[in-house]
């Protein structure tokens, strides 16, 4: 009876042993791996980019004072001041093939009285705004003129402050070429390009260029009779003789001061800036010439009396003589 019951408990548990042994093995525990951590970057110092920054460019401005001393100097009276008669301008014409004449007065004054044969109109006031129209060589010969001396006295100094060496004025304009009964040309003269601009100093071409562009009212000039007014009336201002000390000590109008023009540059401080000058020379060339000098270098009230000496003395105004 024992051994009936003791049978099935055997059973039965060697049945539970044996589903024991055929479950799946618990899985084993696995520890999490360790991460260890990075250490922290170092941030690494960068410059600030470089911008660079251009330098503004300094344009100085001419010096016209060294630049009128040597226009002055390479005109002095060996050159009779860059001017030249009608009759040596006949003969150059005949003789020379490369003289470049421009006449600078306005086109309609062509049309109504006509030009010097071979002449190009450059209007004074353009002469300096068109280098295309002008001679590439600056050693080129060339002769301006206008109605009587006055505007290619400004064309000539135009010429000159630009580098051109070898120019020369027309005394007397065309005016004194027709009453020399030398030939004339009915009709404008239009000008041609005939080179390729050059600037080689920029600032100084700028300048000119501006000035000549627009010209004092009345062309820096005034009258005898309107100088002789200020004597008069007693008004305050300085007249500067511009002739030679031989020319001077012949005669003057008083109460000049002489500064002979190769001189003005060099003694230019003796003048007031703020003062109003009023210069004269023997018939106009010189005195227009020192005008243009002063008021390059600033001096803003400077006239030049038309006629020059002759002139006052024509008019039988009165003069210190020895």
């Amino acid at each position: 009876m024992s051994k009936k019951i003791y049978l099935p408990v055997m059973l039965l548990v060697l049945f539970t042993m044996a589903l024991g042994a055929c479950a799946p093995a618990a899985p084993a525990t696995v520890e999490a791996p360790v991460v260890e951590e990075a250490p922290a970057a170092t941030a690494v110092p960068t410059e600030a980019p470089v911008v660079e920054v251009e330098e503004p460019v300094v344009v100085e401005a001419p010096d016209f004072q060294a630049v009128f001393a040597d226009v002055i100097t390479n005109n002095g009276k060996d050159k009779a001041y860059g001017t030249m008669n009608a009759e040596a301008l006949n003969t150059e014409m005949i003789e020379n093939s490369d003289l470049f004449v421009i006449d600078v007065r306005e086109p309609s004054e062509l049309e109504e009285v006509g030009h010097i044969p071979g002449a190009v109109n450059i209007p004074v006031k353009t002469i300096a705004n068109n280098p295309a129209l002008l001679p590439a060589d600056l050693d080129t010969p060339i002769v301006v003129y206008c109605k009587s001396g006055t505007r290619s006295t400004f064309a000539w100094t135009a010429l000159e402050l630009l580098g051109y060496t070898n120019v020369r004025n027309l005394a007397g304009g065309f005016d004194g070429w027709a009453k020399a009964e030398y030939a004339v040309e009915e009709g404008l003269a239009p000008a041609e390009e005939i080179s390729t601009a050059i600037i080689a100093d920029e600032a100084l071409y700028t300048a000119v260029n501006e000035y000549f562009s627009n010209p004092p009212e009345g062309w820096a000039s005034i009258k005898n009779v309107d100088v002789n007014e200020l004597l008069i009336n007693g008004e305050e201002f300085v007249l500067v003789d511009v002739r030679r000390a031989d020319e001077y000590e012949a005669g003057y109008i008083d109460p000049a001061v002489n500064i002979p023009l190769e001189e003005l540059m060099s003694r230019m401080s003796e003048i007031d800036p703020a003062s109003k000058v009023v210069v004269y020379c023997k018939s106009g060339i010189r005195s227009l010439i020192g005008t243009l000098a002063l008021r390059m270098n600033g001096y803003e009230s400077v006239l030049s009396m038309s006629g020059g000496y002759l002139g006052w003395q024509a008019a039988e105004l009165p003069v210190v003589t020895p």
